[in-house]
């Protein structure tokens, strides 16, 4: 096994096939990443070579992990790290000593692209997977389809490696109850009617998210902008992320609010499977912001479950301190928690 003085043994490989073979062939445990959008991510052809820098930081026979630098992030300058895979074969110690060499490699491959933060799993955006699930005891065991975060052993490693706590995250649930939705959705409807009719909601399909795409991408970038972890996507791989990455064994579910001159101000995006409606991500536009058509979408969400005989629902990956979350838990309850990690390059 290599020395933790050994450095030099971490060897750097530009995206593409030698990359992705190098990360796929370490003998790790499961995670939660598919080949299909590896390929595509770490291919030569990446969507993060566009703007950014990315590299697979490679320790043969003991593991690897993907570095990541995106100048456009909202944060400023700051390295990320991902997809961190430890081979099954190593005892404690191997592992401690070559996860302490991966992201002490990971450091000085931010500090030479300008990086003064760090921050993971965090893979390059808030745009793809992030978070680890936080091992606090405190979360339901069973994730969801789509989830995508890595395991709470992870943690271990992180703080071996000398890493913090720097962000918190929160899966919400509201009560598996029929009486108490149907008080909701009630009252929610009584609201819509005293104003006059509020927002036209209704399912988008494929033919709309073409063409209501350039608006929806002009505004969403606007609505998310406050995130630190947030940047810039063009449109075709935000249409691919947003509008049509979901997994192949859920049911997708995305909902528009227009305004009475038809103009998209808010879209939803979720799914269901295994009779759990899992809500992902909600935004309006920036001159909708208080006219109550976040909540708006929440509830139609919720009333088309509830009408196919689904009443249990999660509202997914929120940073505990968003609107959303505040918003959620008014009637929700925390199911599952999840941190991201991070520590000065200065």
């Amino acid at each position: 096994m290599t020395n933790s003085a050994d450095t030099q043994k971490v060897r750097e490989i530009p995206l593409g096939t030698a990359a992705l073979r190098a990360l796929l062939d370490v003998s790790g445990a499961d995670w939660p990443f598919d080949p299909a959008p590896l390929g595509h991510w770490l291919g030569a052809d990446s969507p993060f070579l566009a703007d950014g820098r990315a590299n697979v930081l490679y320790l043969p026979g003991a593991g690897a992990i993907l570095a990541t630098y995106n100048p456009w992030m909202t944060a400023g300058t700051v390295a990320t790290f991902s997809c961190l895979r430890l081979a099954d074969a190593l005892s404690v110690s191997e592992r401690a000593s070559a996860v302490t060499e991966l992201m002490d490699a990971v450091r000085r491959w931010g500090r030479r692209h300008g990086a003064t933060q760090l921050r993971g799993p965090l893979l390059y955006s808030t745009w793809y997977p992030y978070r680890v699930l936080a091992d606090d005891r405190t979360s339901e065991p069973a994730g969801f389809a789509g989830e995508g975060v890595e395991p709470a052993l992870n943690n271990d490693w992180y703080r071996v490696a000398g890493l913090a706590v720097t962000d918190r995250y929160v899966t919400m649930a509201p009560p598996d109850n029929r009486d108490y939705w149907s008080d909701h959705l009630a009252r929610e409807a009584s609201i819509s009617a005293r104003r006059g009719g509020g927002w036209l909601l209704r399912p988008l399909s494929a033919r709309d998210g073409a063409s209501l795409l350039p608006e929806i991408h002009g505004w969403l970038q606007v609505t998310f902008a406050h995130n630190p972890y947030f940047s810039p996507l063009a449109g075709p791989e935000f249409a691919a992320r947003v509008l049509a990455g979901v997994p192949e064994e859920v049911t997708p579910i995305r909902l528009g609010a227009f305004d009475v001159q038809g103009t998209i101000k808010g879209i939803l995006t979720g799914h269901l499977a295994e009779g759990r409606g899992v809500l992902k991500t909600i935004a309006v536009s920036p001159d909708t912001r208080g006219g109550r058509c976040a909540m708006a979408l929440t509830f139609e969400f919720h009333r088309m479950l509830f009408a196919q005989g689904v009443t249990r629902v999660w509202h997914a990956l929120m940073h505990v301190d968003n609107l959303s979350a505040r918003m959620s838990a008014k009637y929700a309850q925390p199911v599952r928690h999840y941190v991201l990690y991070g520590a000065s390059l200065d």
